[in-house]
């Protein structure tokens, strides 16, 4: 009588288990992509729900992970991070100090990466470096609210690259056109300054500095010119 009788409580509290799994009562559940955006909700309608599910370490809460909503947060947020990623220039504009002259020495690398490139190889290369540039700038602002945010060093890495790429390949000059470059980066001579007062946005952040590339670049092969015809 009594096996009887405690194998029918154990069989209610089975069953009673289960209908709680498929069909979750008024409990307070934690829904969201693996974690990544969770939000409490008073009731949860788990019956038609495919998720899996782990229990919270307070055996009060339960967490729902729902596999589709995981995949389509990470679409949603790839977008903000692939761009904050170039924005930075891997992580160059994170630098504690100077990250303008962090992201000016991956435009270095940039063209080094060039020199065996065709003129109009680079040129295309340069013309979707600066593209994604405006790109990811413009992210970064909109999402940081600042209009020229100090992370973001696409821009220094674009500017020094192209001014670089005028030049003779030589340590010297590759030295001057990089100090050159940094030099009307910072000061903004007019007409450097036009750009970067009257032109807003990602296309403000990278105009400025492909006009101090220009300024840079053309004053240098000036120079070298006139380096050239002397006797």
């Amino acid at each position: 009588m009594f096996h009887r009788r405690h194998r029918s409580t154990w069989s209610t509290q089975t069953e009673n288990w289960l209908s709680n799994v498929l069909n979750p009562p008024q409990q307070r559940f934690l829904f969201g992509g693996c974690g990544r955006r969770i939000k409490a909700l008073a009731k949860a309608d788990g019956a038609n729900r495919t998720a899996v599910w782990r229990q919270h370490p307070n055996d009060v809460t339960m967490i729902a992970c729902d596999p589709w909503e995981a995949g389509r947060e990470s679409m949603h947020e790839f977008p903000p991070k692939f761009a904050y990623l170039l924005a930075t220039s891997v992580g160059a504009g994170l630098s504690p100090i100077w990250p303008g002259t962090a992201g000016a020495m991956v435009g270095v690398a940039v063209a080094a990466a060039l020199i065996p490139a065709s003129p109009w190889l680079t040129v295309l290369a340069y013309a979707a470096l600066f593209a994604v540039g405006v790109w990811a700038s413009s992210h970064v602002i909109s999402r940081t609210g600042t209009e020229d945010p100090q992370i973001v060093v696409i821009d220094e890495t674009f500017g020094a690259a192209a001014t670089l790429s005028m030049l003779p390949i030589d340590p010297l000059w590759w030295a001057a056109g990089f100090l050159a470059f940094r030099f009307f980066d910072v000061v903004k001579p007019w007409p450097i300054r036009i750009m970067h007062d009257k032109v807003r946005g990602g296309a403000g952040i990278m105009l400025d500095d492909a006009a101090a590339a220009v300024v840079a670049g053309a004053l240098l092969l000036l120079l070298n010119g006139l380096i050239n015809h002397l006797p």
